[in-house]
């Protein structure tokens, strides 16, 4: 083969390798990166509101705002969840929080504390439904600020759910996966993986190529260099 011909391939090869392992890179830091002006919290993650009042998120969490306060948590602008417990403390972890249906569950290390729960940012004056382990247990009107506040005690761990009737019937259904609650999809991961596999083969073999090619324009027997008479 061509000396020269055969460089043009080896370069036309990396070139190419090199462009798509660019196009991986950008792909992968695309599908990792939250939208910007988003916060992304990890299930992980414990936030204290202070009186022995924490919280969580069952899910991975992408928010537009999260904003921790003396007896409450802000979500998104206009959800806010404030909690107090008589005694021990008590855990939350959120499920759904969306203006049609707020739900989570909650437990406190003490099984006689009375704890007291309000929500704000609902729909003004609307009724809503209030479930505890997916029972009916309360109706309730929202005030002129979109606000409702309940009790409960007799702990173990306990599902709460609060619903506009109206707009949602069955807090069940799709509560713990909410159509448009935002969340990482779980297959981006490995399509990134997949591509960032082939650009690997891609540049093995670009390497091994230009070995192949060095080898055999190495001269073969004799001295090399030029000869002098």
């Amino acid at each position: 083969m061509d000396s020269k011909l055969s460089a043009n391939l080896v370069s036309i090869f990396l070139v190419s390798s090199v462009c798509l392992l660019g196009y991986v890179s950008m792909s992968t830091f695309g599908q990792t990166t939250p939208t910007p002006g988003m916060v992304m919290i990890d299930s992980t993650v414990i936030i204290r509101q202070g009186n022995g009042v924490n919280y969580s998120f069952a899910d991975d969490a992408t928010l537009s705002k999260l904003e921790v306060k003396a007896s409450s948590i802000e979500l998104n602008n206009w959800l806010e969840i404030g909690a107090e417990t008589s005694s021990g403390y008590l855990t939350n972890t959120l499920y759904d929080y969306r203006i049609i249906c707020v739900k989570w569950t909650a437990n406190s290390t003490d099984p006689s504390a009375v704890a007291t729960f309000t929500l704000s940012g609902l729909t003004l004056n609307a009724i809503h439904t209030v479930y505890i382990d997916d029972v009916h247990v309360a109706t309730m009107n929202a005030t002129a600020e979109g606000t409702i506040s309940f009790s409960w005690s007799l702990w173990s761990s306990h599902v709460f759910t609060v619903v506009r009737p109206t707009v949602y019937e069955q807090p069940e259904e799709d509560s713990t996966t909410p159509s448009d609650r935002s969340s990482p999809t779980s297959d981006s991961g490995s399509t990134s993986l997949s591509l960032t596999s082939l650009s690997m083969i891609l540049l093995t073999g670009a390497s091994v190529l230009i070995i192949f090619i060095l080898l055999m324009r190495r001269p073969r027997g004799g001295r090399s260099g030029r000869q002098y008479s």
